[in-house]
């Protein structure tokens, strides 16, 4: 029985943790993932409380499904778990213009940081479970976010 609810957990746990199959795209699923959330964001655009709101939430949903996915698979950060570029890209977008053109530097922002790691972002990827997993998409979303705030007050937008 207790068996078969971890196996039910851990295979739901890959589902959502994928994006519902996103991150078994055989090229650069974690770009589409990115590609696909900066899309839904795009038009839906939620007001920025509720963006911070689904941060909180999707952060801690996605430490526990990361959390439930290494165990199960037995690999540091698993190339389909693609459920923490929804958190970076959440935090790549806030307070941006309802512009395509900001959008798309904040996508394309957050895969080069995601991508590059750069310092403490390589660092706090190695942390243990799904804090490590997580984490570097957080960061490399708050480092997309200051750039973009600086553009902004730079171009006085």
């Amino acid at each position: 029985m207790g068996n078969d609810i971890n196996s039910k957990l851990a295979t739901s746990s890959k589902v959502v943790g994928s994006l519902f199959g996103i991150g078994y795209l055989p090229l650069a699923p974690a770009t589409w993932a990115s590609a696909v959330v900066t899309v839904v964001i795009y038009f839906l655009y939620p007001r920025w409380f509720y963006l911070v709101a689904g941060i909180v939430i999707f952060t801690a949903l996605g430490i526990w499904l990361a959390d439930i996915v290494q165990k199960h698979t037995e690999k540091i950060d698993p190339r389909f778990f693609v459920f923490d570029e929804l958190v970076g890209m959440m935090i790549s977008l806030l307070f941006l213009p309802h512009r395509i053109l900001w959008f798309g530097l904040a996508f394309f922002l957050f895969r080069v940081f995601d991508v590059i790691k750069p310092s403490p972002v390589h660092e706090v990827e190695k942390f243990d479970g799904g804090v490590g997993i997580v984490m570097d998409d957080i960061l490399a979303g708050i480092y997309t976010l200051i750039v973009l705030s600086i553009a902004r007050i730079g171009l006085k937008l």
